[in-house]
């Protein structure tokens, strides 16, 4: 059964190093003079000191103008503009500070976007939508409060004839997306309660049951095959675990799919 899963931990070398950066953090460059809108009356030709500097409206966020010898402001200068991090659970801009609020005290509380309690195998917060071979990736978003803090998930994968599965072991492929190191290990357990046989394809063989994993990393994919020992069937409970070796919080956010 999914709930006798036993957890595996790493040390601080783990699998494979991290990056440094925010997942999804761009930046997008404009030319000079690009077209941009003045905030200042300035820039009407109501006079300005020669060499001042105020900020002006971008496509792509702010830019900034200077006043030329004529007392009046420049063309909006976007030379420079910058977005902001993704956030992996939803697609769009994260702030500074993501998941976390403040207590009436004033000090910083961690705010966990999954269902809780998910803290081990037993108390797994709910399924995540079922997949089988001819779906799209699904998501499975989530929140690590501190280095203390391990989430369990799962889902279900559905080896049917109808959707082209039974073709021998299928591929997996989970993507991981953070905003500060994790680490991600996934184990399939056989509904035919046969042993399953899995061959990882970058990052390690779990210790403890048949799986992978792999990080800690921001931003990876671990993809693994796997089949069910003398069994037709290849149906499995996929069971999630995410971690982190430090003591943040972080967002993260797992997509899933089967080929």
């Amino acid at each position: 059964m999914l709930w006798l899963v036993a957890g595996c931990s790493f040390s601080g070398g783990g699998v494979g190093s991290g990056q440094s950066s925010d997942p999804g953090e761009t930046s997008m460059t404009g030319s000079t003079g690009a077209t941009g809108t003045p905030t200042s009356e300035g820039s009407e030709g109501s006079g300005c000191e020669p060499g001042d500097e105020q900020g002006c409206a971008c496509e792509a966020g702010e830019g900034t103008q200077v006043c030329g010898q004529g007392g009046v402001f420049g063309a909006c200068d976007c030379a420079t503009t910058t977005t902001s991090p993704v956030d992996p659970t939803s697609g769009g801009p994260m702030t500074s500070e993501p998941s976390t609020s403040e207590s009436s005290t004033g000090e910083p509380v961690c705010v966990e976007i999954d269902e809780e309690p998910n803290d081990d195998p037993e108390t797994e917060a709910k399924q995540h939508d079922s997949v089988t071979c001819n779906d799209e990736p699904k998501p499975i978003p989530g929140t690590l409060a501190d280095a203390d803090d391990v989430d369990w998930h799962f889902y279900v994968v559905n080896d049917s004839a109808q959707n082209g599965c039974m073709k021998g072991p299928l591929t997996v492929t989970h993507t991981l997306t953070a905003d500060a190191a994790v680490r991600l290990c996934v184990r399939p357990l056989c509904m035919s309660d046969t042993d399953a046989v899995v061959d990882c394809m970058g990052g390690e063989e779990t210790p403890d049951l048949p799986g992978c994993c792999l990080g800690p990393t921001t931003d990876a994919a671990l993809t693994f095959s796997y089949d069910c020992e003398e069994s037709m069937s290849k149906d499995v409970y996929m069971s999630v675990q995410v971690d982190t070796p430090d003591g943040v919080c972080v967002d993260y956010r797992v997509d899933y799919d089967v080929n």
